[in-house]
């Protein structure tokens, strides 16, 4: 099973899979995401991996279509956000199934982010609704770290609150007389 253990700002690495890979028909890939990379490709406040949970997981489904490629894909974490009312850790269990279309980019993406339809950037670009679950690629494979990245991020609740009964805290628990 592939692993995604090292850190995305590390020279090279990412979750990548070959274009070439997909001619034989449809595939599937399953990744145990090491919670150093997934950490740092979080990067959001108050969002962190669950210090006690297992690894999380990543299944892709790709099956290619012309240059197209159709990606389904289902991530699996236990991460820990803060309860809205306690302001205590709180976990947090996200299972998110998703689908997205991959189609080659008219132009090569600028600095390595995703996109690249647009040769300008201060050029207004008209979105059409089809195409918000789209994204483009350039080269012959397919990068996955931002999209895991969106995914995640996409599937965590608005607020967390703890699941048993919390208090907000009070002036009197927040400062401490000396």
């Amino acid at each position: 099973m592939p692993k995604a253990s090292r850190s995305p700002q590390e020279k090279g690495f990412s979750i990548r899979i070959p274009l070439h890979q997909l001619d034989a028909g449809e595939k599937e890939l399953d990744y145990e995401l090491e919670s150093d990379w997934l950490q740092t490709l979080l990067d959001v406040p108050d969002v962190s991996l669950r210090p006690d949970a297992p690894k999380a997981r990543l299944s892709l489904r790709l099956q290619k279509s012309g240059q197209d490629v159709l990606v389904r894909g289902e991530l699996r974490a236990e991460l820990q956000l803060v309860c809205g009312r306690c302001l205590e850790p709180t976990p947090v269990q996200v299972e998110e199934a998703w689908s997205l279309m991959m189609v080659p980019a008219r132009t090569p993406a600028k600095g390595g982010k995703r996109g690249g339809r647009s040769a300008a950037a201060n050029e207004e670009v008209d979105i059409d609704l089809d195409e918000m679950d789209v994204e483009t690629f350039s080269g012959d494979e397919l990068v996955m770290d931002e999209i895991v990245r969106e995914q995640l991020l996409l599937a965590l609740p608005m607020q967390a609150y703890c699941e048993e009964p919390c208090v907000l805290p009070t002036r009197n628990s927040s400062s401490k007389s000396s």
